[in-house]
């Protein structure tokens, strides 16, 4: 591999016969990440095992498009091409599969309904036992067998049915059911590459696509690269794609034709400023590319009489999955939601190290005085999470106490899809 290579980059292995393909486990690269290149066979038989094994480990299935810009053995270095978007198949789909297999074979015998606890499907899709299963399946010791027995959790071994299948407290299955319950979730999976290779002949893009298998390792790998490179900014995945966009609620100098619907508040040190309040600036937008180790930085400004002694103060930040161009402009508009608030807690600073304004008396009114107090929340876009830190004068702030604490809320934080 002597150039960098576009990627097909799926959390689920397959592949196609005579195409290039590289697959990467996105769902494990966007929340617990990352790393390893290794090969796949190419053959249709050989594929479909890779994409068994890939499968019974993942729990949801996320689509990248990826480019490899380092193939240093030491410290390979992927980028991000297209956002990544997740699609319910993966092995939560194979334990609902089976659950509602299950709950088939009891209902069809009321007498073993009586028998057994009321919640035993959905156990036994949860179950080590049934895991085990997973993790073999597609081996070819496995395969082979005609028939296998999962342990019913809670069933006594004594327990025996032979109508509904069930053996000293184990229920039978047969391979072909076990088979079953995989096909949707491989159907799935070759349909969303399909759509990712079409995604690129339709942007014109005539790189070959590698077959290669990526396999992801965690966060554990990132950081021994990054600690081994002796650089923060070594990550495997060198660069990616935002999948939502990310703002933070300000108020910013009234414009009768910008902010004509929004609530005003007066500037109690120039009356004749006014603000718009509730409005969004936009940090970073859906689509954009985001580099690890570069934050988004939010300059603030707070105005403070010159009694004042005032240190914290609260920010709101809100994420949409809009597209870029219908992001909405403040609070009153649909399309964003509350991420979470960051108090910003500055107790240490002293009055000497804010910036301090003069306001000049006319003849009728006499001057006064007041201070700035100029901070940056500075907001790191981590794999799966967002992280905050606090600056002030030009380095992270640090005290004897918590200097920035967050609290996200319910809703969006399950909408934030980093």
């Amino acid at each position: 591999m002597s150039n960098p290579d576009i990627i097909v980059s799926i959390d689920l292995g397959t592949t196609f016969t005579g195409e290039r393909c590289i697959f990467l486990d996105q769902d494990t690269l966007e929340a617990t990440r990352r790393q390893g290149l290794s090969a796949v066979p190419e053959t249709t038989a050989e594929a479909r095992k890779y994409v068994t094994d890939f499968l019974r480990h993942v729990y949801e299935t996320d689509l990248a498009l990826m480019q490899v810009t380092s193939v240093d053995a030491e410290f390979p270095q992927m980028r991000q091409i297209a956002e990544v978007q997740g699609t319910g198949i993966g092995a939560t789909q194979v334990d609902r599969l089976f659950a509602r297999l299950v709950a088939q074979r009891l209902s069809a015998f009321p007498d073993v309904l009586t028998q057994v606890p009321q919640n035993l499907p959905a156990r036994m899709a949860r179950s080590p036992y049934f895991r085990m299963m997973k993790y073999t399946f597609g081996e070819r010791a496995f395969m082979e067998l005609p028939r296998h027995y999962v342990q019913m959790e809670g069933v006594s071994c004594d327990f025996s049915h032979a109508e509904a299948g069930i053996d000293q407290g184990r229920m039978m299955f047969t391979i072909g059911e076990f088979e079953a319950l995989f096909g949707p979730a491989v159907q799935g999976i070759v349909s969303r590459v399909t759509e990712q290779l079409n995604w690129l002949q339709r942007r014109g893009r005539t790189e070959e696509v590698e077959p290669q298998l990526v396999v992801v390792r965690g966060l554990l790998e990132d950081r021994k690269q990054r600690m081994e490179s002796g650089s923060n900014n070594q990550s495997v995945l060198a660069s990616r794609i935002a999948r939502a966009s990310y703002g933070v609620v300000v108020k910013q100098v009234c414009s009768a034709v910008q902010h004509f619907d929004a609530d005003v508040q007066e500037d109690r040190f120039d009356k004749k400023t006014k603000f718009a309040l509730n409005q969004i600036q936009w940090l970073i937008k859906k689509g954009d590319t985001v580099t690890p180790g570069d934050p988004l930085v939010k300059t603030l400004h707070i105005r403070l009489a010159a009694d004042d002694t005032t240190r914290a103060w609260d920010t709101k930040f809100v994420v949409s999955h809009n597209e870029p161009s219908f992001l909405p402009a403040s609070l009153k508009h649909a399309g964003a939601v509350r991420l979470c608030e960051v108090k910003s807690n500055l107790t240490g600073v002293e009055q000497h190290q804010l910036t301090m304004k003069h306001k000049r008396g006319t003849c009728f009114k006499a001057g006064y005085k007041f201070y700035i107090c100029e901070f940056e929340i500075r907001v790191i876009v981590a794999p799966a999470d967002l992280r905050f830190e606090l600056w002030f004068g030009g380095t992270r702030f640090s005290s004897d106490h918590e200097p920035i604490t967050v609290t996200w809320d319910e809703v969006g934080a399950r909408a934030k899809g980093v």
